[in-house]
């Protein structure tokens, strides 16, 4: 499959691409974002099963959101059923991308349990919340930071390549058909042949939680309704322009319908 490679200004152009997509109806945009922010919230409340679907169900939702830019980018009306249009569209791979999000997060706490043990249950159990370097290091103790940086290394590893295998798969499964295990493969290698706009566009993203994660508990889930149609529609944007759109299902072929899911 062709991937174009791309300079790295294209890094901001994207978020500029993602604002783009949600000024063509922002009210539309904000309820279906809050819409999904609702039925996280809902799932929260159900414990362990909440939190396993979860997992589990963020790709199809996310689908949707980016059946509903695709929509737009092809002169089509962003639609409230674009808030469920991702079960109606290879349901069953994108659950199984939740399902490797999941398993991932299970392999990564079980690096972390099997190397921390006792002496992170002991790090816990002494914590206490400082501003001071020197204090942080004396809580830690000699052990417990080279722990730390150890089991930073080692989840490092499983983390990166989880992020660069989902961050077109959802993309690849719905507007190109593809197989599960292909659409992770071609992730990864589009990711590879754009490192420099990929990383500039990573940068942004991560600035800009940083700032976010700073705001109020209140002000912060407001924001961020907000924000995550443009921060979807910029993901979208860099699918656009790195995959060729000869390759990609015409839009009237990712519209929600009333049909069962293709497979």
């Amino acid at each position: 499959m062709k991937i174009n490679r791309l300079s790295t200004i294209r890094g901001l152009v994207w978020m500029q691409q993602g604002y783009s997509l949600f000024m063509h109806n922002p009210l539309l945009w904000l309820a279906i974002s809050g819409a999904n922010f609702a039925i996280f919230a809902v799932l929260e409340q159900l414990g362990g099963v909440g939190a396993v679907a979860s997992v589990l169900l963020s790709p199809v939702l996310v689908a949707g959101w980016l059946i509903g830019c695709h929509a737009l980018a092809h002169d089509q009306a962003l639609k409230i059923e674009h808030l469920w249009a991702g079960f109606q569209q290879n349901l069953a791979r994108l659950i199984s991308l939740g399902s490797i999000v999941l398993l991932t997060l299970i392999l990564i706490s079980g690096i972390v349990m099997w190397l921390g043990g006792d002496t992170l249950s002991n790090i816990v159990e002494n914590w206490k919340p400082t501003d001071d370097p020197e204090e942080l290091l004396k809580l830690l103790g000699e052990d417990g930071l080279a722990l730390l940086i150890k089991i930073f290394f080692l989840i490092s590893i499983p983390m990166i390549l989880l992020g660069l295998s989902m961050q077109f798969a959802p993309m690849l499964i719905v507007f190109n058909d593809l197989t599960t295990p292909a659409a992770l493969q071609v992730s990864i290698r589009a990711f590879l042949a754009n490192i420099p706009p990929m990383t500039l566009y990573s940068l942004i993203l991560m600035f800009g939680y940083a700032v976010l994660i700073q705001l109020p508990p209140l002000l912060h889930t407001a924001a961020m309704i907000v924000v995550s149609p443009i921060f979807i529609g910029s993901a979208y944007a860099a699918y656009y322009n790195i995959f060729p759109q000869e390759t990609v299902l015409p839009a009237t072929n990712t519209t929600p319908t009333s049909d069962t899911t293709q497979q």
